[in-house]
């Protein structure tokens, strides 16, 4: 089961010679999104996907688009209630 992030990317991504299925975050990285995180409780970050791949992969965590809240917590509340959405290159944060 994908989760609403990939299932977006992956719909966003049809091609007239079939679909691109993203499903970890170097899929992510090798077409050049970035991820963005943003929590029930109104905090947002940004993460550069290879970066994210490569501590997950020391603590031996799962790359998988659909296990991120297994490994990852907000940095304001703790909590790993969040949305993941895929940005392209360079957005405008505030």
């Amino acid at each position: 089961m994908l989760t609403p992030l990939a299932e977006h990317i992956q719909n966003k991504l049809l091609r007239g010679m079939g679909s691109i299925r993203i499903r970890t975050l170097t899929d992510l990285a090798r077409r050049g999104y970035f991820l963005k995180l943003v929590c029930a409780c109104g905090h947002s970050a940004r993460i550069e996907p290879l970066g994210l791949a490569e501590r997950l992969s020391r603590r031996s965590a799962s790359l998988a688009l659909d296990r991120l809240t297994e490994s990852l917590k907000c940095q304001k509340c703790g909590g790993n209630n969040f949305d993941a959405i895929a940005v392209l290159g360079d957005e405008i944060w505030s």
